[in-house]
């Protein structure tokens, strides 16, 4: 099924706008906010791991494959968040 132009702007927004928010957070005076969200994209994955366990179909590999899918949110935002605090640093210690 296609998308439609309508859920493609949805996504976009809302992906531009998860950057932007994050960007924003770890670019604050206190280094702790930029950590919020990627805490919460890793407390997800983390919740999610017993929830794929309940299907004794799935191999354990299938399973890995899953939680490192999941994750990879999590350290887009962690790199996200290393760039900034690097411009940070950079900047104050001029």
């Amino acid at each position: 099924m296609p998308l439609s132009m309508t859920d493609l702007l949805i996504v976009l927004i809302t992906v531009f706008g998860g950057v932007g928010l994050q960007i924003w957070l770890s670019t604050r005076k206190h280094f702790w906010w930029g950590l919020v969200l990627p805490l919460l994209s890793l407390g997800y994955s983390i919740y999610m791991v017993p929830q794929v366990s309940f299907y004794p179909e799935m191999n354990t590999y299938f399973k890995m494959g899953m939680y490192i899918q999941q994750n990879m949110l999590t350290i887009a935002l962690l790199v996200i968040y290393g760039i900034c605090q690097w411009r940070l640093y950079q900047k104050h210690r001029r």
